[in-house]
C-alpha cells in the first residue's frame, strides 16, 4: 500500500491533487524452491524482486512499487485445497470401524482457494448458516455428516474454478483467452470460462483501435478518477461500442 498523489497527468495543476491509498499485488507461478527463497526475503528484498520482474513495465507501476513503504510489503504462497479430501478421509475412518471426529472445519480451513474468482470469503460466509441449519434439524453426528457433504459439494466447484482461473491468468495465452471472452455470451457453462463479455465489453474486434487511441492521447492511470469517463468518451467518439468504428 502507499499514499499516492494522483493528478490529471498534465502536470499543470489545473486539477487539484487528491490523496489516495492504493494497494497493489503481483502473483506468478513458482515452484517450492522459489517460494521458499521468497519466503526468507526481507520486505526490501521482496520489493526489489518485484522491480526485477516488472521494472520495465509502464508507469505508474514501477514508481508505485518504489514509493511503497517497505513496512507494508509482504509475500506468501497461494495454495488451494480440494475439500473432497475431508470426505475421503472420513470414508477411510468409517471403513476401519472408527467413528469420525465431531470437529468441523469451515472457511479456508476446509476449502482454501486462490483469489482469482473472488469466492473465498463468500464460501466461508455460507458455511456458518449451513452448519447452523443442519444442527437445528438433525442429531449431531448426522448433522456433521450432512453439513460436510453439502459444504464440500458447493465449495469444491469454486475451488476448482479458481484453480482453473489461476492457471489461465498466469499462462502465456492469458491475453488471447481474455480477448476471446469478449464474444457473444452463452448460457452453456461448458463453453469456456465465463462465457464471454469480460475485457472490453461491447468493443470486441475494435479493442486494438481503442488501445492505440488511448495510448496516442496519453489516457492512462495517471488520470485517476477521471480515467473511466475519458475511456468512455473515446469509445463514444470512435463509435465502436455498438460494433461500428470510424476514425
Amino acid at each position: 500500500r502507499l499514499d499516492d498523489l494522483l493528478s490529471d497527468g498534465r502536470g499543470d495543476g489545473a486539477v487539484p491533487r487528491r490523496r489516495r491509498r492504493t494497494m497493489w499485488q503481483l502473483s506468478f507461478p513458482a515452484d517450492r524452491d522459489v517460494c521458499s527463497r521468497l519466503g526468507r526475503m526481507s520486505p526490501e528484498g521482496l520489493r526489489d524482486e518485484v522491480l526485477r520482474r516488472c521494472g520495465d513495465w509502464h508507469e505508474p507501476f514501477p514508481g508505485m512499487v518504489r514509493s511503497t513503504p517497505t513496512g507494508t510489503v509482504w509475500g506468501t504462497e497461494l495454495l488451494d485445497r480440494d475439500p473432497r479430501a475431508f470426505l475421503d478421509h472420513r470414508a477411510r475412518l468409517e471403513a476401519h470401524g472408527r467413528l469420525p471426529s465431531r470437529v468441523v472445519l469451515v472457511g479456508d480451513a476446509a476449502h482454501s482457494m486462490t483469489p482469482f474468482k473472488g469466492q473465498g470469503a463468500n464460501q466461508a460466509l455460507a458455511d456458518g448458516p449451513l452448519l447452523a441449519s443442519w444442527l437445528g434439524k438433525s442429531k449431531l453426528d448426522s448433522a456433521v455428516r450432512q453439513f460436510m457433504n453439502e459444504m464440500t459439494n458447493r465449495s469444491r466447484v469454486k475451488v476448482l474454478a479458481s484453480r482453473e482461473a489461476a492457471a489461465r491468468l498466469h499462462s502465456p495465452d492469458c491475453w488471447k483467452w481474455m480477448r476471446s471472452q469478449d464474444g457473444p455470451r452463452t448460457e452453456d457453462p461448458t463453453k469456456g470460462c465465463g462465457g464471454g463479455g469480460a475485457v472490453f465489453h461491447g468493443v470486441g474486434k475494435d479493442a486494438d483501435l481503442l488501445l492505440e487511441t488511448l495510448r496516442r492521447r496519453g489516457i492512462g492511470a495517471s488520470l485517476g478518477g477521471a480515467l473511466d469517463g475519458s475511456i468512455r468518451a473515446v469509445i463514444e467518439e470512435l463509435g465502436i461500442a455498438g460494433g461500428r468504428s470510424h476514425v
